[in-house]
């Protein structure tokens, strides 16, 4: 329980288990890695079993999505090549324009995790899975600015040209037309002029809104009416990461018919194991709360089903039920949309492949089914991965499936002009912020165990870093009635809303960008991640113009 009573998140247990003084076996995730330096120690060194023609077919039909993209480089060829050795894999839903940084800060990760095992010959593919399989909700067609005026967000949306059920498929869905980008853009320079207006030095404003058009360019020139959601954010994300960063990424396209083929038989075998799986997730749902903790998923019926049928009418995600008809197991559900009735056989295996190309992964299976087709040794995840992986790695473990490791990246925090000068103003006024002498020392304090090479200096002050995130975070929640706090944790916190929490996961990535330039913007996180880091906790990226 919490200091409240109140049941704790699964990631306490993650972050709890990051600092135990013995390297043990977890029961829920595996081993976990103390930093990035420990992974090549503990990493899985089976090879790739998959059949090599399979693995062959896989490699084409990505190279041909980065080429028809403009994603494709040498970089990333020689990531498709290394495929047959394994690979290190974040994800995540495809965002409209692009979505939060956070993205990046995964990318980084993957990136960070691969460098290092390459340095012990374990040459692997940085590989980041779209998960365009998702139900088209809110929060991927509605991303945030910060509001020079207010504490309030600037919300940039495409809810009224995209009249679209919430439980259609992403991947079915096309990204909004050349004139609502225009007018995106419109809203988001008022914004963006609106903090410049607040910088003195005239060659800083206008470094500013050079790199603004340079950014509002590469999205227009990456736009094409008609493209669906993964491909437009694809494209974004491959430009940022491997045309300019030279990163050499491979991304994932989840729901491409070719590569549902592919993964046909996995799914399948998963559906046969079913009711084990069902009986463990429960189990350890169970185990988790009689430990105090709040599980993020239900628990599952004995009728569950690992995957979701997409209805011809519309791409319409149909939940199926386990059900027994005639004495065979079937999948059974009906369209919301069209009425439709729909059953598959879940027996017959041939059977069930003819319909593989509309059936999409749920949480639970969207890891799994490619976990032996990309030999997956490291996952890099979120705070919402690795809570739910609490339940689903051991019921994974249960019906034979490998688990990768298991790495949380680190949530950042990043300067700006405008929170700059605010945090100074709240300082004069006795408020504890983050613009503050004491956490430059903390950040000196992390340069200097870099050059000594000192990794446990390194490691407390982590946690002395994370730990003053926290401690400030709370002390102005205490005078958040005042407009100026208000605005100060909306701007450098990400809290324009009560659940909100974090520069990189409220705002649009182009909020960060801005302060770096394109050209910066990725190696900025990478320059956050050294081999002494640890999974998870807080960092601060001292950005600015």
């Amino acid at each position: 329980m919490d200091e409240k009573g109140s049941a704790m998140n699964p990631n306490f247990l993650y972050d709890k288990l990051v600092l135990a003084s013995e390297d043990e076996e977890v029961q829920v995730w595996g081993k976990i890695p103390k930093s990035i330096d420990h992974i090549p120690q503990i990493v899985d060194q089976t090879p790739n079993l998959t059949d090599p023609s399979i693995l062959e077919r896989l490699v084409e039909v990505l190279r041909t999505f980065h080429k028809k993209n403009n994603i494709y480089t040498p970089e990333v060829e020689n990531s498709l090549q290394s495929l047959v050795n394994g690979s290190v894999l974040g994800g995540q839903q495809p965002v409209i324009l692009g979505g939060p940084s956070f993205i990046a800060n995964k990318i980084a990760a993957i990136i960070s995790v691969t460098s290092r095992l390459s340095k012990e010959g374990q040459n692997l593919a940085p590989v980041f899975m779209i998960g365009d399989y998702d139900g088209f909700q809110k929060e991927l067609y509605r991303t945030y600015f910060p509001n020079p005026i207010s504490g309030n967000a600037t919300i940039l949306d495409a809810e009224q040209e995209l009249n679209f059920p919430e439980d259609v498929a992403i991947h079915t869905v096309p990204i909004p037309t050349h004139s609502w980008l225009e007018s995106i853009f419109n809203q988001l320079e008022a914004s963006i002029r609106g903090f410049v207006k607040q910088i003195k030095d005239t060659s800083k404003r206008n470094l500013l809104m050079e790199r603004f058009f340079h950014i509002k360019t590469l999205l227009m020139t990456l736009h094409e009416e008609g493209l669906s959601f993964t491909d437009y954010f694809a494209r974004i994300w491959g430009t940022i990461a491997n045309k300019i960063s030279k990163l050499g990424i491979v991304f994932f396209p989840t729901s491409l018919p070719e590569i549902r083929e592919i993964y046909a038989s996995e799914l399948f075998k998963m559906v046969s194991k079913q009711e084990k799986f069902v009986s463990v997730f429960n189990q350890y749902y169970d185990l988790l709360v009689e430990k105090g903790y709040d599980p993020t998923l239900p628990k599952r019926e004995d009728d569950y089903l690992p995957f979701f049928y997409e209805c011809n009418c519309s791409g319409f995600r149909v939940s199926l039920v386990l059900q027994l008809k005639e004495g065979k197991k079937k999948g059974h559900g009906h369209c919301k949309l069209c009425k439709t009735a729909i059953f598959i056989d879940l027996e017959d295996e041939k059977e069930f492949f003819k319909h593989i190309r509309s059936i999409g992964p749920r949480v639970d299976s969207s890891q799994a089914i490619f976990q032996d087709l990309l030999n997956i040794k490291v996952r890099i995840s979120g705070p919402g991965e690795i809570a739910y992986y609490a339940l689903v790695a051991p019921a994974l473990k249960s019906i034979d499936w490998n688990l990768p490791i298991f790495f949380k990246y680190k949530r950042s925090f990043y300067n700006t002009p405008w929170g700059e000068k605010l945090g100074k103003l709240l300082a004069q006024r006795k408020l504890r912020v983050l613009h503050d002498k004491e956490l430059f020392a903390l950040l000196r304090k992390r340069i200097d165990a870099i050059r000594n090479e000192d990794q446990r200096s390194y490691s407390e002050t982590e946690l002395e870093i994370s730990k003053y995130f926290d401690d400030v975070f709370i002390g102005l929640l205490k005078h958040e009635k005042k407009m100026d706090v208000q605005k100060y944790l909306s701007w450098m916190f990400g809290r324009f809303t009560p659940e909100k929490y974090g520069q990189e996961v409220s705002w649009i990535w182009i909020d960060m960008a801005l302060q770096t330039g394109l050209n910066d913007y990725a190696q900025t996180y990478l320059r956050m991640y050294h081999t002494f880091s640890m999974p998870g906790y807080k960092q601060f990226l001292n950005t600015g113009v």
